[in-house]
């Protein structure tokens, strides 16, 4: 089997266990999508301490990459902060006092809605998610019917739980009447991200470097408290079903299966990927998770006010707003969260030949980084090297690693922003921020930036808790 088909089943199963969608052909397609690096990188702990200067540093600085629009993960050269700063630089039609007062009084309402429930409808969405993602594990194990029977009855009462005591439809309710009032204090809500974006640079940043909040926080130095799932891949399993619109994310794998370096950037990508190596056979175990990140100084409902546009950009020129398109805007999507790896075992198949040059690869000490896919093979791996029959050749060899329980970092999750701006230029009627007069620029209420934050992150994929605390359902 071919690196590359052997990669895109890594990366069909992956995807299918952190990016759970509907496959079939009428579902929507997908929000966000999954980059790999080749090979993954080892956490050093100390090195993501954020009681330690170095350590925020470091974590901040990786938070801030945006990769490239490609399965394999690559640095595009945009960070999270410059994306920001040109939303912010964008032109900003003036607020409408009338429509402004009229909507008040159903804000207020729906205020006081979110301030009552919110809590709660959270709650019930956590245990929800919990039960869902337990159903859809154990249908994919393939259980015995009676469990799956069980936990889709569970699953079933976790959703009415959701849209009963969780208030689900007051409080989505809520935050669509927040999101409309949101049209009509445009300058206002412009003013005040600008305001929070400048603050916090200025009190958290670290070398230039805004922060992000990882869930769970302590992930880097306490690996338990991490939602873990077990994935199995081979070469004779079924390849994982993923929603059809993902054939549109570039590959770009490269030879890069067994020696490489994770690209740097998008003009290295192809230079990175050095020998491949055709696979007799392959095992693969391991256990994976995904940290998600939070930025509380990324506004994102900025982008869905209607009217505000960006210099000599056409409409959706900034940000895509769609999977399919993604590829056309160079601000389409937003890092959202980082996947970890632990427990790694693998077993590769090659020829007598093949395993000569891999094992050499094995033993050199040069720059080159050894790799199985996404994971890396460093001094500690345990290397078991026996010969092998297998259906390609007689005079095979087997190599068996196991990397043990020291976490790799070994992707990057994306999620799609939406459309931006969604007014052509030439159709501009508004003005920067910089140029609205200082009576103009009225701060928004506390409680009221408390509600646009909710908004903003209300279309991004919540922590998903696959199981529970050390890795046990």
């Amino acid at each position: 089997m071919a690196t590359n088909e052997m990669m895109e089943r890594v990366h069909a199963k992956i995807t299918s266990v952190l990016l759970p969608t509907d496959t079939s052909s009428n579902a929507p397609p997908p929000t966000s999508f999954v980059s790999l690096m080749l090979p993954g990188e080892t956490v050093i702990p100390e090195d993501f301490d954020l009681a330690d200067d170095n350590g925020r540093s470091n974590l901040f600085k990786r938070m801030e990459v945006v990769p490239t629009f490609n399965k394999r993960y690559a640095d595009s050269g945009n960070t999270v902060s410059g994306m920001f700063s040109r939303i912010l630089g964008a032109t900003v039609p003036a607020d409408d006092p009338v429509k402004k007062a009229e909507k008040q009084k159903e804000f207020n309402a729906a205020q006081e809605t979110l301030e009552k429930y919110s809590e709660l409808y959270d709650e019930k969405q956590d245990d929800y998610n919990e039960a869902f993602f337990a159903y859809l594990e154990a249908k994919e194990e393939k259980e015995s019917k009676v469990t799956i029977s069980k936990l889709q009855t569970a699953m079933d009462k976790a959703k009415k739980a959701w849209e009963g005591a969780g208030r689900k439809r007051e409080v989505e309710n809520a935050l669509a009447i927040v999101s409309r009032f949101m049209a009509y204090t445009p300058v206002s809500i412009f003013a005040e991200a600008q305001n929070r974006f400048e603050r916090e640079k200025d009190e958290y940043a670290v070398e230039g470097a805004l922060p992000v909040l990882c869930i769970p926080q302590s992930w880097a130095t306490e690996q338990d408290n991490i939602s873990w799932a077990r994935v199995s891949i081979s070469q004779s399993s079924e390849v994982a079903r993923v929603h059809k619109s993902t054939e549109v994310i570039n590959s770009g794998w490269g030879g890069g299966f067994f020696f490489a370096s994770h690209a740097s950037s998008s003009t290295q990508i192809n230079d990175k990927a050095s020998e491949s190596l055709e696979l007799d056979d392959f095992e693969m175990s391991f256990e994976i998770a995904r940290i998600t990140l939070n930025r509380s100084w990324f506004n994102g409902g900025l982008m869905t006010i209607p009217g505000v546009t960006m210099d000599n950009t056409k409409k959706g020129g900034f940000s895509a707003g769609s999977l399919e398109k993604a590829g056309s805007a160079p601000n389409s999507f937003l890092p959202t969260a980082i996947i970890l790896a632990r427990d790694i075992r693998a077993s590769v198949t090659l020829s007598k030949e093949a395993a000569e040059v891999f094992a050499s690869k094995l033993s050199s000490q040069s720059n080159t980084r050894v790799g199985i896919g996404p994971f890396s093979i460093n001094r500690s791996t345990a290397i078991n090297r026996k010969s092998s029959s297998s259906t390609s050749s007689n005079n095979a060899e087997t190599f068996e690693f196991e990397i043990g329980n020291g976490m790799q970092i070994i992707g990057v999750i994306s999620s799609i922003l939406p459309e931006f701006p969604m007014t052509d230029y030439t159709a501009s009627k508004g003005k920067k921020l910089r140029d609205y007069g200082k009576n103009e620029l009225s701060v928004l209420p506390t409680s009221m930036l408390k509600t646009f934050s909710k908004t903003d992150t209300a279309s991004q994929p919540r922590h998903s808790r696959i199981r529970g605390k050390g890795g046990k359902r």
